[in-house]
């Protein structure tokens, strides 16, 4: 018998928050979704990449209903 899932990670959903100053270096104190355990669908993080601020805060605003 397969086991249900009950948690958002074993649903397949986001169960954290992540903070965007922390994680792409952008000057907002906003929070998005985020997964606490990398899957197939998370890549490797890239530390020496830089985010734009316009482009990263395009993506992340949605997600927040902003």
């Amino acid at each position: 018998m397969t086991a249900i899932p009950t948690t958002p990670a074993e649903k397949g959903l986001p169960d954290i928050k992540i903070n965007v100053r922390q994680v792409f270096g952008i000057d907002s104190d906003i929070e998005v979704p985020g997964f606490s355990e990398a899957t197939d669908h998370v890549p490797e993080m890239d530390n020496s990449y830089i985010f734009d601020h316009d482009t990263t805060l395009a993506g992340v605003l949605p997600i927040t209903g902003g």
